[in-house]
């Protein structure tokens, strides 16, 4: 964990500090086309200028050597493309197609969400600015996870 020393000075009201940046780590992006089991660790309504959004994130399961990494996506709710990525993940989390295409979905809550799972498959997204990250390409249900694992190798 990144440490700041121990001397603060405090400059036009602001606190100046270092922090020894020799032990920061970076991450590759997550493997591509390759199954990965992820559980949901945030899922968040907001507004945009634009109407509902989504913050959500999946925390990897499996494979173990990429537990713990973390893929935040944000998710707009408010045209017909990003509706159906959310049909599709949240028929993937486990809800049925009958409910998630009904005209008056209820949007599931923070605590019914949290911890539940699906296989996903990620891509990359390149950026010379803000370093490559991975971005969410697909859903299944979990209970592929195995299956799609076998097949991938």
């Amino acid at each position: 964990m990144a440490k700041r020393d121990e001397v603060v000075e405090e400059v036009d009201g602001e606190e100046e500090f270092s922090i020894d940046m020799t032990q920061a780590k970076t991450f590759e992006p997550l493997p591509e086309r390759k199954p990965l089991l992820g559980a949901i660790s945030k899922w968040k309504y907001g507004r945009t200028a634009n109407g509902r959004k989504l913050d959500y994130e999946f925390t990897i399961v499996e494979p173990s050597d990429l537990a713990n990494r973390k893929v935040p996506e944000s998710l707009s709710l408010e045209n017909e493309y990003t509706l159906g990525r959310f049909q599709k993940m949240l028929i993937a989390l486990g809800r049925s197609e009958e409910e998630v295409k009904a005209k008056s979905f209820k949007a599931p809550q923070e605590e019914d969400m949290l911890g539940l799972q699906a296989t996903i498959f990620c891509r990359t997204r390149k950026s010379d600015t803000f370093g490559d990250r991975s971005n969410i390409a697909r859903f299944r249900p979990a209970s592929a996870y195995k299956e799609v694992t076998e097949a991938s190798y």
